[in-house]
């Protein structure tokens, strides 16, 4: 049936939690290393949700933290697309199709295995669900933060450390000049910080960005961080 259109009803659904695996809530009888007998569990899950009016103008995505061992994803009865790896995050830009002054219904197909799983499927139980967040990210729609990696280098000494960051900056302002030239938008602020594990600060970099014209761009900045704690196996910090 089309569990993923607006109209199909509710009440053929069970309340159950999320995130989980539905093995562990009892709907099937946990199976080690794959499946038995050549009977493979499916879930289907569907979920309505309404959205702040401020984000009305917003870039809007959907983040799945993980689904085993596959999903297929609807909003509002159009498809989203499908993800085939239990371990790995993913999201859908859903910004044209969210509705902002009434429910939105998002429904998720989830297969227990796919052709592909035994690449997935070590010493481990096969556990179908949504066994990680799902969550809804709200961002400006001309220019957001699309990427960050962070890499730390110690001194010599391994006293001291750079933070090296490089930030992909998408930047979609669509403004012109006169004579139908694009124009190079407005100079923007970056603040990066960071924090012990009790919220405080340690080290502070804020830098100004100069107008460019509408494109991708990618910062690079060293954060010098003096005497660092530092992270071990024994001593995770």
């Amino acid at each position: 049936e089309r569990f993923y259109t607006p109209d199909f009803a509710k009440s053929k659904f069970k309340s159950t939690p999320v995130p989980s695996n539905w093995a562990l809530l009892g709907y099937e009888e946990p199976v080690y290393r794959g499946f038995k007998d050549n009977q493979a569990g499916e879930g289907f899950y569907v979920r309505e949700f309404t959205i702040p009016q401020d984000w009305k103008d917003k870039r809007i995505l959907l983040h799945f933290g993980g689904v085993w061992s596959s999903a297929e994803v609807w909003l509002n009865g159009n498809e989203l697309g499908r993800h085939d790896c239990g371990y790995t995050s993913f999201a859908f830009d859903v910004t044209n199709k969210l509705k902002v002054d009434e429910p939105n219904k998002l429904a998720v197909r989830v297969r227990q295995i796919t052709r592909e799983y035994k690449f997935d499927v070590c010493d481990d139980w096969t556990w179908g669900g949504i066994y990680r967040d799902v969550t809804l990210e709200a961002m400006p729609a001309k220019r957001w933060i699309d990427d960050v990696v962070v890499q730390t280098t110690f001194d010599h000494l391994f006293q001291d450390a750079n933070l090296d960051i490089r930030v992909m900056i998408s930047d979609k302002h669509k403004n012109t000049l006169p004579g139908n030239y694009p124009s190079p938008g407005e100079p923007y602020k970056l603040c990066f910080t960071l924090t012990d594990k009790e919220g405080k600060e340690v080290a502070q970099r804020q830098m100004t960005v100069p107008a460019h014209v509408s494109t991708d761009r990618e910062i690079c900045l060293s954060l010098p961080v003096e005497a660092p704690h530092q992270w071990t196996a024994e001593t995770p910090y």
